[in-house]
């Protein structure tokens, strides 16, 4: 009887955790830098700085409640790279068609390390204006450290790593 009890509570938790991450997840329009995109399409390590040995940029992105389109288009800009392009130059554009889905990535990605400067991501869905996201390349000294593990793969709130 104990362990019938057990398994109803667990799955009662499983389901319960569920419908909340579901429901969280699908409410708000996302647009969120970050190292690497896990299986779920989940930001790996959120962030708005790059090291200066970066040679690929992931934005990962969450479609809002009832939005629904066909392509996304992004084009990425080197805002103020110095000398080693003008301001605002674009460096890459790109469409990935939805075929349906409400999340994925998009990414950047050279041969070389990015030249330390400011940049931008602009997104159009079916070519209007969606979202936007800036970021920086610096240096080792200026970029973010990982202080703990739980810095590489955020939880929703209220969720913690044990």
């Amino acid at each position: 009887m104990k362990i019938i009890l057990v398994l109803f509570w667990t799955l009662g938790l499983f389901v319960g955790t569920l419908i909340t991450t579901t429901n969280v997840q699908a409410q708000e329009p996302s647009l969120q830098l970050c190292f690497s995109a896990a299986a779920d399409y989940s930001p790996v390590y959120p962030t708005k700085t790059f090291p200066a040995t970066a040679k690929e940029v992931i934005a990962v992105f969450q479609l809002g409640k009832g939005e629904s389109y066909k392509t996304l288009t992004a084009t990425w800009v080197a805002v103020d790279v110095g000398q080693v392009a003008p301001p605002n130059y674009q460096i890459a554009k790109a469409d990935l068609q939805l075929q349906g889905k409400d999340r994925g990535k998009l990414s950047y990605s050279q041969d070389n390390p990015l030249p330390l400067g400011k940049y931008r991501v602009d997104v159009k869905a079916d070519g209007k204006p969606w979202k936007s996201a800036e970021f920086v390349v610096a240096s080792a000294d200026k970029a973010g450290d990982v202080k703990k593990p739980q810095d590489l793969l955020p939880l929703i709130k209220g969720k913690v790593w044990t």
